[in-house]
């Protein structure tokens, strides 16, 4: 086995350039690697091996790039239209690659995002739009392959009614309905063959969620009530025998093997899963097999795989390329042709192929290649207690070249979004930036987090604006006190890490030099109110656990949130949002805005036709652009 240069490296590199022009403060050169998105990342293997697609970057949006392996014809890019985004893809059959758009689209005072699936022949460069043939259609998905018919796969429509499926051909595009459920069927698996083999039925009025059998609606594979802590259907495992159901907690918590026959239930066990690890499948398409979990070890997300051979080939990449931590990213239908990431603690990834018959292996590129031989900060774990006895832990990134011992340096805080999400000690473009204009950066895995086990994640309820923002200030306190830090801090975060930054400027107003909130929550329940509005119950549900009641009292709701208690922060505050967010609706930004109008202390700006997500270079350009100026006028580096 050996390495060498990909030569389709240096097409893509053609591709990336800077993102478009912008209003406000110029964002330093140093810092425009950071906030470009990815040049390379999800890349994908055809099943018969020949070509690969991957997400790519034309500077502004992913953009699709597709390689051809065997032929030597140099690879092309898809590149969406200006106000769409590519936000899946999957090779259907060894030429039809199947990728999803989304838009924003304004209709009549309503506000969604639009997608559908496209159906691209790599051979004849032509895609079409599936479901063609069909209008009124806002979303739609490719739920299986089909088979029987090779040139074709099965959709899903969901509306109030039910859902409808259809086999719709790749080559043009239309669809036959196939199948309907109606009522309370949320989610059917099917088979390779597209045909039922079990039934998700959840009724939220009783808070009763069963799996059946098809045309069985009486006889449940298993039944039981939950809302949003309802299990998850990973997929049929064993040949098509059994599901592997993810149970998030309760007696049958884990991952479970439920038999499609008899259903019996029985643990699923994966050598090296500990208890309370995060953990995610991996299915093998063209098997129709579990084969392992994707899982976080040492802060890293990583692998372990149950197929054998799956193992080997993971444990023979590490070898060559000299990495502790390598993410086997898709295969051939026969495993000859492999697709793979690598990356060090704090790094961006770089990406290869593996050909396990020739035993080569061969560098596809680079995540970030602007940074390529640039060093990036050190990322750091750490551990602290909540001063309530609970361990919280943490990541500590420090500017390049530094260690704990050159402190103590000035800090900013980020905690993450979600709530129940958590950061890791890959490379982060947000927090490294900040590491490169010589900041030391804590980001605190808060209770409420994911990660850490059911009970780390239960410790959040109740607490959405109370001991979950504590958690963040009492790590920065620590710092302080160590030498690590010097005392105060500015907090910035983006969506729930938004809201916890507004709420740290509130709670520790004696620490907090300046507070930058993106996209963030201000007024909790008033998202609540929109779940409830929108007959979202499993939402409602859900955000509850961590908010408390819709019906909380006057006097707890306004406890915990910032639009209502603006007046009392102290300290300068940056707040943006995206127009076109309809995660957190740029309403929440808005009422802030209204409250400290006539403050000194707010600036506040939204960010034209962008999501909640950064997705965009603009997004992030103006992001970063805009915080590193307030960060140099009101908490500079000493």
């Amino acid at each position: 086995m050996f390495l060498r240069t990909f030569a389709a490296a240096a097409a893509l590199a053609g591709l990336t350039g800077s993102a478009l022009a912008q209003s406000g403060p110029d964002l330093d050169e140093a810092l425009v690697p950071f906030a470009t998105i990815p040049a390379l990342e999800s890349v994908a293997v055809s099943p018969d091996g020949r070509r690969l697609a991957s997400q790519c970057s034309g500077g502004e949006l992913p953009t699709l790039c597709i390689y051809d392996l065997t032929g030597g014809a140099p690879p092309f890019a898809l590149e969406p239209s200006r106000n769409a985004e590519i936000v899946d893809f999957f090779w259907a059959r060894d030429r039809y690659l199947v990728f999803t758009v989304a838009s924003y689209e304004s209709f009549r005072g309503a506000e969604l995002y639009y997608s559908r699936s496209v159906s691209f022949d790599a051979e004849t460069r032509r895609g079409v739009q599936l479901l063609n043939n069909y209008g009124q259609i806002y979303r739609s998905s490719v739920v299986s392959f089909n088979n029987d018919e090779p040139d074709s796969v099965i959709m899903e429509v969901r509306n109030r009614e039910g859902i409808e499926r259809f086999e719709v051909s790749l080559e043009t595009g239309e669809g036959d309905t196939v199948h309907r459920d109606i009522g309370n069927v949320t989610y059917d698996i099917l088979n390779p063959s597209g045909d039922v083999v079990a039934s998700q039925f959840v009724d939220v009025n009783r808070s009763l969620y069963e799996i059946r059998r098809p045309n069985r609606p009486r006889q449940a594979l298993y039944s039981g009530e939950h809302l949003s802590d309802r299990p998850s259907i990973w997929g049929l495992i064993d040949g098509g025998a059994a599901l592997a159901v993810l149970f998030p907690e309760g007696r049958h918590q884990g991952l479970q093997r439920l038999n499609l026959e008899s259903g019996d239930m029985s643990p699923i066990l994966v050598p090296g899963l500990e208890p309370g690890m995060l953990y995610s499948p991996i299915i093998d398409r063209h098997r129709n097999l579990l084969v392992g979990v994707r899982v976080t070890e040492n802060d890293m997300p990583t692998q372990i795989f149950i197929d054998e051979e799956l193992a080997g080939i993971q444990t023979a990449l590490e070898g060559a390329l000299g990495k502790d931590r390598v993410v086997l990213q898709s295969w051939s239908q026969d495993r000859s042709v492999i697709s793979a990431s690598a990356n060090d603690r704090g790094q961006p990834e770089n990406f290869y192929v593996f050909n396990t018959v020739a035993g080569e292996v061969s560098m596809l590129g680079e995540a970030y290649p602007a940074l390529a031989g640039r060093q990036t900060g050190e990322v750091i774990t750490l551990n602290y207690d909540a001063g309530d006895g609970l361990d919280i832990p943490a990541l500590l990134t420090l500017p390049p070249g530094m260690s704990q011992d050159d402190g103590p340096f000035t800090l900013i805080v980020m905690p993450h979004g979600g709530p129940q999400s958590r950061d890791y000690a890959t490379f982060d473009w947000w927090a490294q930036a900040y590491a490169a204009m010589g900041y030391a950066v804590l980001q605190p895995n808060f209770r409420g987090s994911s990660g850490y086990g059911q009970e780390f994640v239960a410790a959040g309820y109740g607490e959405f604006g109370r001991r979950m923002i504590t958690d963040s200030t009492e790590g920065a306190s620590i710092l302080a006190r160590e030498g690590i830090a010097r005392p105060g801090y500015c907090i910035a975060g983006a969506s729930y890490g938004g809201y916890a930054a507004l709420m740290a400027g509130i709670l520790d107003p004696e620490n907090v030099r300046c507070i930058i909130a993106i996209n963030a929550v201000t007024d909790p329940h008033g998202m609540l109110g929109e779940n409830y509005s929108r007959g979202a119950m499993i939402g409602l549900d859900y955000w509850e656990r961590y908010i408390g009641s819709l019906y909380m009292d006057r006097e707890n709701r306004t406890a915990i949130a910032p639009v209502s208690r603006a007046r009392e922060i102290q300290a300068p505050l940056l707040m943006m949002h995206g127009a076109n967010d309809l995660t957190v609706p740029v309403e929440q930004g808005r009422g802030i805005e209204r409250v400290l109008r006539r403050s000194p202390l707010l600036t506040y700006m939204e960010i034209e036709a962008q999501d909640h997500y950064l997705t965009t270079g603009t997004a992030r350009r103006r992001v970063l652009a805009e915080t590193a100026a307030f960060l140099a006028e009101h908490h500079p580096v000493e």
